[in-house]
């Protein structure tokens, strides 16, 4: 983990580091992420940014008591092995990012925790004192409440062995055979769980049978005859206890672990506990693997120890003259890194082709680098670099070469695209006059159409039929002018615009940039995006487009823009004036068929991980999928409902079904549920004074039926009443057609007291914000005409067609939108 004032907060930091010098932790179990337990309980506190500790002279001491039995539990540690004369405070806290304070206040907040009462068994047993240094062991949770328990239950003497491998150790003969004994000492609670569980460790111990096996949760341990290990004292004093002081001498003024123990060490070569010295230089080592530790522990022969732990030592300041080395080494001058990063950007201008007017600003940019000291102007010195660096990045003169083949484009269109053919033969036709003139620049597309009818995969094909890169990123709630033209330099973390870094990224200056759903434009106080793209998208302008940032002219006129929208009402107009809009109105049923069975269908049997062999969808059941399941002018609905299909069959086959699937309209009902759409008609005669009408927006085509009765009016004038969700477009279109009627009427029916009557209409589908609203005063004369004669409309007829107060009659345009709605009154 990074330890550092912004993560972890100043006075904690602070508190971290001084123990990360002063306490050595091991760790039980690697995988955990740990952070460090005070070490002394009593003998250190905090307050503030102060420490306040014991002096390192002071030698701790501690009473233990005799051990006789033959048999022990014995524990599993999995780090590093532990040596007698140790305090060894094992503790579960482990913090994670999720309880990283709680661990925090837990660790430095310890006059909350409380002390178990100590319930000694043989209290009138003689006890033994021993001089010992601290460390502590995070070790696991099932482990240390265990430890509780057997002292409770009076066993107050465990036994820790080191693990051969990191791996859970299952049996006994998965741990070394030389250990140590430990007696429990205090225990320590917080909200009555253990926090901290010292174990005093006396002996060495040899493991022998395994006796019984324990398993709490994921954790072992056992239980097993021991036998205590007897030193083997050496004869006189070692020859080398010279070089073995010199070696204490350098680790008392470098290693805070030693420093701290200098008074036990002192005390230790004074009484010539040689055995001890060995033990207590091993345990604390940062730089003896654990398998060379657990060698120290298993030799008896207290010479043969001494000679080795002399040996570590000798490792160990090897160690700490590194560490010292590396922290004094001086960084490298910062005026050689600005030298090279210099030489670097000059490098690379050199190799690129700058116009006249960038050269200009590049070398005078160059000349002030090269006089700025990072040491004393950074901010203006990283500014000026960073610049420089956008400018070389860039593809100034980088083109790729365009394929402006008209078959070779229709080959790629037809095949990821079915149907939309009158989009195709657009794109074609722009292909084809892109090859007569050599160059393909100059038009931006808008393609326009309902959601998922392809917009975004067409502009795909193009680039993949032109051979050009290709870039998309979607300008839907955009509401910041900066993403478009870039940030002044002078603000901090200032990037070029989007355009800019969609050059940067590509490698070329005529790419082709897709922006996605412009029709969803946001505007801010402070700036109209829609505005600030007029002089990319302007073919007259975009060759000398300048961003903020760079505030250098850069030609736009190469790339080839293609919009993507679902309506063109909420484009600003003199933003769609530079657009050539080509409209992709939906699919036919037919067509939807054929793309899933071109196209969704085998894509999504890779993506369930199945094959044709297993699973089986017939045309029928497709129909009855994309009418009843999936009516929306493109194929996004259609292929979810395919895909839960598929998963329903790989749920099946994962469960060992292997024969063929099929699905079939049972099954089908199954998969995915009851039909959500039925036929759209409401009659089978139509009864006078209903009408229906086409009509296409956004999301398709849909059908309006319109409902009128008529009402007694107690005065001489009739009223109209219209209800429905209805904009201020219907309401016109209404009230004309009922002035249209009126004056037709009484001119062919003078007799006819039909508009004497007060007249009452609603529409049954809502508003549809569309054009196709206007086309709803034909169907309001209708309506009239025949409840006027009290005739009927034909039941399967929809009106298309738009009517004025002259009496003219114009014919609506058609599109498969309309058509798409008009066939929801099929049977």
């Amino acid at each position: 983990a990074t330890l550092s004032p912004e993560t972890l907060g100043t006075r904690t930091y602070d508190l971290f580091r001084t123990l990360g010098l002063r306490h050595l932790v091991i760790v039980a179990r690697p995988e955990y992420l740990h952070y460090l337990l005070e070490q002394r309980l009593k003998e250190e506190d905090y307050r503030g940014n102060e420490r306040i500790e014991n002096s390192p002279d002071d030698i701790q001491t501690v009473r233990t008591q005799p051990f006789s039995s033959k048999k022990a539990f014995v524990f599993p540690i999995y780090s590093q092995p532990l040596f007698p004369n140790v305090i060894a405070r094992t503790t579960p806290l482990r913090a994670s990012t999720a309880n990283i304070n709680e661990v925090i206040n837990l660790i430095f907040n310890q006059t909350k925790w409380k002390e178990v009462p100590d319930v000694k068994t043989n209290p009138s047993e003689k006890e033994e004192e021993r001089h010992v240094c601290s460390i502590t062991i995070v070790m696991n949770g099932n482990y240390v409440h265990q430890f509780r328990r057997l002292k409770e239950q009076g066993e107050t003497h465990i036994v820790l062995s080191l693990s051969r491998s990191k791996q859970r150790a299952m049996d006994l003969e998965d741990l070394f055979s030389i250990g140590v004994l430990a007696e429990v000492g205090k225990i320590y609670t917080h909200s009555g769980k253990e926090v901290c569980v010292e174990l005093i460790i006396t002996h060495r111990v040899a493991i022998g049978k395994q006796l019984k096996k324990f398993a709490i949760n994921d954790t072992s341990y056992f239980k097993a005859n021991i036998t205590l290990v007897q030193d083997r004292p050496m004869e006189g004093a070692p020859g080398d206890l010279t070089d073995l002081s010199e070696q204490l001498e350098f680790l008392w003024g470098t290693s805070p672990l030693y420093m701290k123990q200098k008074a036990l060490f002192q005390y230790r070569i004074e009484k010539r506990h040689f055995s001890e010295l060995a033990d207590i230089s091993v345990q604390l080592s940062l730089a003896t693997p654990a398998h060379l530790k657990q060698r120290v522990l298993e030799e008896a022969d207290v010479s043969a120890r001494l000679k080795t732990a002399i040996e570590i030592l000798k490792e160990e300041t090897q160690f700490w003259k590194l560490r010292g080395k590396i922290g004094r080494q001086p960084k490298r001058p910062q005026a050689a890194d600005k030298g090279k990063k210099v030489e670097d950007i000059a490098e690379r201008i050199k190799n690129i082709k700058l116009p006249e007017h960038a050269m200009k600003v590049v070398n005078e940019e160059m000349n002030k680098l090269q006089n700025l000291d990072p040491t004393v102007n950074a901010s203006e010195y990283y500014v000026c670099k960073n610049y420089l660096e956008w400018i070389v990045s860039l593809p100034w003169g980088i083109e790729s070469k365009d394929e402006l083949h008209v078959g070779h484009t229709e080959d790629v269109l037809n095949e990821d695209h079915f149907g939309l053919e009158d989009v195709k033969l657009r794109i074609a036709e722009f292909i084809a006059v892109a090859s007569l003139k050599g160059t393909l620049n100059g038009k931006i597309l808008c393609l326009v159409g309902p959601p998922g009818v392809g917009k975004t995969s067409i502009g795909k094909s193009i680039a993949h039929a032109t051979k050009r890169q290709f870039y998309r990123f979607s300008v839907g709630g955009l509401s910041d002018v900066a993403e478009i033209k870039g940030h002044r330099r002078t603000y901090v973390g200032a990037l070029p615009g989007r355009f800019i870094q969609c050059l940067k990224t590509v490698g070329t200056s005529n790419p082709i940039i897709l922006l996605d759903e412009i029709d969803k434009l946001s505007k801010a106080y402070d700036g109209d995006p829609a505005s600030a793209l007029l002089e990319a998208l302007d073919p007259e302008q975009n060759s000398a487009f300048l961003d903020h940032y760079l505030d250098l002219p850069f030609d736009l006129s190469k790339v080839l823009f293609v919009c993507t929208a679902n309506s063109l009402d909420t484009i600003p107009k003199p933003l769609l004036d530079r657009m050539e809009v080509i409209r992709l109105h939906g699919y036919f049923l037919e067509e939807k068929l054929e793309i899933a069975k071109r196209h969704l269908i085998p894509g999504l049997l890779k993506e369930n991980g199945l094959s044709p062999a297993q699973v089986e969808v017939t045309d029928e059941i497709l129909r009855k999928l994309i009418g009843n399941y999936s009516r929306e002018a493109g194929v996004r609905s259609l292929k979810r409902n395919l895909d839960k299909v598929f998963r329903k069959v790989a749920y099946k086959v994962a469960k060992g079904e292997k024969e063929l699937i099929l699905v079939d309209e049972n099954s089908l009902e199954n998969f995915i549920g009851k039909p959500k759409f039925h036929s759209d008609r409401l009659y089978d005669e139509t009864p006078p004074g209903v009408v229906t009408g086409l009509a296409w927006n956004s999301v398709g085509g849909a059908l309006i039926w319109i409902e009128t009765v008529t009402l007694s009016s107690n005065n001489k004038t009739s009223k109209l009443e219209i209800t429905g969700k209805l904009g201020d477009v219907m309401k016109e279109s209404t009230s004309i057609a009922l002035s249209f009627s009126k004056n037709f009427l009484r001119k062919i029916s003078p007799e006819n007291s039909f508009f004497g009557k007060s007249t009452f209409a609603h529409a049954l589908s809502g508003g549809c914000n569309s054009q196709g609203w206007t086309l709803c005063r034909m169907c309001h004369c209708d309506i009239l005409f025949v409840f006027g004669f009290g005739s009927t409309c034909h039941s399967k007829s929809c009106h298309d067609r738009r009517n004025f107060p002259d009496r003219n009659c114009f014919a609506g345009g058609w599109n498969s939108g309309k058509i798409n709605g008009g066939k929801k009154i099929r049977n």
